[in-house]
């Protein structure tokens, strides 16, 4: 079902192409866009071999000033070509340095906040090194709710 949507849908190049021959786009966009790359990914693993996504444009990312990115890209490359978990640490190294005490925010998206009666919408920021136990948490939600 999403193999099919993605075919007829903006991804079908890859989901990158949404921010090709943009000039100005915020870090949010960037890993929101990088983010849905992901979660495509963790849904249908073959995905990116079968519409021929290309490894590229998440390289081209390397040089992006936010470590958040350069997580994301790594990844989306570590979970794109099968990666070791140990050839994924070497990514992070290479791209990174010391991941020790290196922050790595991550745009999370929206929530909703009570605020004196009302509610309001603020970004939701997480540390992106603890991004997979979201993702799990996440997963295990939606699994509740569709069950």
């Amino acid at each position: 079902m999403i193999y099919t949507f993605i075919t007829i849908s903006p991804f079908r190049r890859s989901p990158l192409s949404l921010l090709t021959g943009q000039t100005s786009l915020s870090t949010e966009r960037i890993q929101n866009v990088l983010l849905a790359y992901l979660r495509l990914l963790t849904a249908d693993p073959n995905i990116a071999t079968r519409l021929e996504w290309a490894t590229t444009p998440l390289l081209q990312l390397r040089a992006h000033a936010d470590m958040g990115v350069k997580l994301l890209c790594i990844l989306v490359i570590a979970k794109q070509q099968g990666l070791s978990e140990e050839k994924r640490m070497e990514l992070e190294r290479e791209w990174i340095g010391d991941v020790k005490g290196t922050d790595a925010r991550v745009f999370y998206g929206k929530e909703i906040v009570l605020v004196d009666g009302g509610c309001e919408f603020r970004d939701k920021w997480i540390d992106g090194w603890l991004l997979p136990v979201h993702e799990a948490k996440r997963e295990t939600e939606c699994e509740l709710i569709c069950t």
